[in-house]
């Protein structure tokens, strides 16, 4: 009787053993791979920032120019100084964004870009505030075209605008928001053609009181006037209407040598228009109804 043949079994261990050292090798070599990547990133980054090092402190990228627009009432050492930038500083170390926030915080500047220009350019774009009246509450606030009130009064500013009076604070409106009524009608009196060119003559509005109910009352002067203010009340609507008339009134009173005695015009009702003469000492003065 012939024997079965015997199965012969495969060494698993020995093959265990193979894979095993064939996974270290692999894990090796990547770990060696990604190590290596590492290095050359690194280095790479230290380039960078030597390069970087070099570009923004070598003297030999200096700021030949800078070229200020814009500017009414800063000069350009306060803007250069505001902006913290000087001529010969290297020209890649300038932070733009820096710059242009530190201009921006300035109360006269409204906006403000700064802009570098390769090999040795620096420009400034500003936007000051247009100064258009002077706020008189518990103290004296700029005002601009648009009704943002931009900084406090200090000294002399703006001494040739108008001063506001009447308004408290509740007309200012809230933060992004238009403001009252009042207010609003002062600065839309303030716009070119509106106000001071619009009644005629050389005439120089001083004061504007604003007055919810009764509207608006200017105060001005004219060349060659006396330095008493002349009193025009004006209301709240029908400005065009108004100011023919008063122009009209004005020209007769002019060729006629009457002028400098008109004191107030009341030109509230747009339909009439009523002139009070110069008090005279010891009585009251007289008013005509035209």
């Amino acid at each position: 009787m012939v024997g079965r043949k015997r199965k012969i079994r495969r060494n698993t261990y020995k093959a265990g053993v193979q894979q095993r050292r064939q996974n270290r090798r692999t894990r090796l070599r990547r770990t060696v791979i990604a190590l290596g990547a590492l290095v050359l990133f690194a280095a790479f980054n230290l380039a960078l920032i030597l390069a970087h090092d070099w570009l923004t402190q070598t003297t030999l990228l200096p700021i030949d120019a800078v070229q200020v627009e814009g500017t009414k009432r800063l000069t350009e050492a306060a803007v250069l100084q505001r902006a913290g930038i000087a001529p010969d500083d290297n020209i890649l170390a300038v932070n733009l964004g820096a710059a242009r926030r530190r201009l921006q915080a300035h109360p006269w500047v409204a906006d403000a870009d700064v802009i570098r220009e390769i090999p040795g350019r620096i420009v400034i774009r500003l936007r000051e505030h247009d100064c258009r009246a002077i706020l008189n509450l518990d103290r004296q606030l700029l005002v601009s075209a648009t009704g943002d009130i931009f900084k406090v009064r200090r000294g002399g500013e703006c001494a040739e605008v108008p001063v506001i009076s009447g308004i408290d604070y509740a007309d200012l409106g809230a933060a992004g928001e238009a403001p009252g009524p009042a207010l609003a009608a002062a600065l839309k009196l303030l716009t070119p053609g509106k106000g001071a060119a619009a009644i005629g003559g050389q005439a120089r509005i001083r004061e504007i009181r604003a007055d919810a109910e009764l509207g608006l009352t200017l105060f001005v002067t004219d060349a060659g006037d006396a330095p008493a203010y002349r009193t025009i009340i004006l209301g709240f609507a029908h400005w065009p209407e108004k100011y023919r008339k008063m122009n009209a009134i004005r020209s007769y009173l002019d060729r006629r040598g009457l002028m400098p005695g008109a004191q107030i015009f009341n030109l509230r009702d747009p339909d009439r228009v009523v002139i009070s003469p110069a008090a005279r000492k010891g009585g009251a003065a007289p008013t005509k109804e035209v």
